[in-house]
């Protein structure tokens, strides 16, 4: 098994401005002001939304897993895409562009499925490590 905790990934600059966001849009959505209404709720319902994004950073992993011929992929435990199953025999790669910090799966009839994002190089090389090591996949 291989995990990607998402909180690897992120960057101190966005978690800082995405909890400020969420601070201003909450004292504007609860306070008392100018805004009423339908326009309060929405300002609590994206706060909610921002908040969910920062909460998905701090506990999601991304899980890869070999069973019976078959890779497994999940993200949790909080709700994110439901999980990918490819069979083995169908990768013809999985590998991590460093150029674009992105873990790609490339099947062989063509389809391409983007595993994680926003790795760092250092990262990067580690993902094909443990994917080669762990999973025995080549990384094509």
């Amino acid at each position: 098994m291989v995990k990607f905790p998402w909180r690897e990934r992120a960057r101190p600059l966005y978690v800082i401005s995405v909890g400020v966001f969420i601070a201003a849009l909450l004292w504007i959505g609860l306070g008392t002001g100018k805004f009423e209404g339908v326009h309060r709720a929405i300002m609590c319902i994206a706060a909610a939304v921002f908040a969910y994004s920062l909460m998905l950073v701090a506990f999601n992993t991304t899980r890869l897993e070999v069973e019976g011929g078959m890779l497994l992929i999940t993200h949790g435990p909080l709700p994110w895409r439901g999980p990918l199953v490819v069979p083995v025999a169908e990768i013809a790669r999985l590998r991590c562009e460093p150029h674009s910090g992105r873990l790609i799966l490339r099947t062989r009839i063509g389809e391409e499925h983007v595993i994680a994002d926003d790795l760092r190089q250092e990262q990067c090389a580690r993902a094909d490590e443990l994917i080669r090591e762990r999973l025995k996949l080549g990384s094509g």
